[in-house]
């Protein structure tokens, strides 16, 4: 059975290499997508031993930003890449952050008993953990001014009553736009989100089998609007599948993501573990099959310990 990691990463190339050694067999395939605003040589330089790659081509790269599309239409290429290969099996989305925490053949029996499934987090809006429930990412207009992260400035559309109860501020908004090259000229219509039928989020990292990614991709071929209203939408990785998946496949074939990540610290972003959380991690291997994140550069012991002690866990629940 083929296994197909999607890898989107922006830097750590030494990192993003040892991820693919630790996951590479005679199944495993990996499509990498490389942030087109990032110099792309050194990732071919470190990753020119590695084998089973498909490393996306410069035409097909994406600008990749925080909380933009970037990241969906990544993710999209690949998609189509191992669809255009033939290739079966599960599509398992990582990040270079993102690490295993069982060995690959625990991976590979996972699959194995598991290969109607789908592993992704979804859950109805309104999701009460989101600011105002979720509905601002779709009710308005996104956009990003550069490459930072939290860059993203939001709008109503001159037919929202919220435009003029902010006015001053919206209006500034609308002006920083323009000196920026963007002329928000979405807002000059209605904000119609009802083409998402059924509003889904969850956390952006998943597990699906080929013939989802199959029928995600045929859903989007057939309603080339569906994407395009995303393009708008803030952080869209935690909306678009959530909500094609959720109208297209059964609930029984649905379960949670087997990603482990700790929001404990708060923000926005996940804690970055270190060789003192590795017992948090082992506790974790017995039902997560990947954690994130972690950083080579700043605590390389405990991807290490892992290596060294997670190679043959106990059976990773379904």
């Amino acid at each position: 059975m083929d296994i197909n990691y999607i890898i989107v990463a922006h830097e750590r190339p030494l990192q993003l290499k040892r991820l693919i050694n630790r996951l590479s067999s005679s199944h495993a395939h990996f499509y990498v997508h490389i942030d087109k605003k990032v110099d792309i040589k050194p990732f071919f330089e470190a990753l020119s031993g590695c084998s089973n790659i498909c490393l996306v081509d410069e035409n097909d790269r994406e600008v990749c930003r925080w909380g933009g599309i970037g990241i969906v239409l990544a993710v999209l290429v690949c998609m189509r890449h191992i669809l255009q290969e033939g290739n079966n099996g599960p599509c398992v989305l990582l990040s270079v952050q993102d690490y295993p925490l069982v060995s690959n053949a625990q991976i590979e029996d996972f699959f194995e008993s598991n290969q109607s499934k789908d592993f992704i987090d979804i859950q109805p809006f309104p999701i009460s953990d989101w600011i105002d429930d979720g509905w601002y990412r779709l009710s308005q207009f996104h956009y990003q001014f550069g490459d930072k992260k939290y860059s993203t400035r939001v709008l109503p559309s001159l037919w929202d009553s919220a435009f003029y109860s902010k006015f001053v501020t919206n209006v500034i908004t609308v002006a920083k736009l323009i000196v920026h090259g963007q002329i928000p000229f979405h807002i000059l219509k209605r904000r119609d989100y009802s083409i998402v039928k059924t509003p889904c989020g969850g956390h952006g990292w998943w597990i699906l089998s080929a013939s989802t990614v199959r029928a995600v991709m045929s859903f989007l071929d057939q309603q080339p609007d569906y994407l395009l209203f995303f393009h708008r939408v803030h952080v869209p990785d935690e909306i678009i599948f959530q909500s094609i998946i959720r109208q297209i496949r059964p609930e029984s074939e649905l379960c949670s993501n087997k990603t482990y990540t700790n929001w404990q610290a708060g923000g926005a972003s996940p804690k970055v573990f270190n060789e003192n959380d590795f017992d948090e991690l082992k506790n974790a291997s017995g039902s997560f099959l990947f954690a994130r994140k972690f950083s080579e550069q700043d605590d390389d012991k405990i991807l290490d310990l892992l290596d060294e002690h997670l190679l043959m866990p106990e059976q990773v629940e379904s």
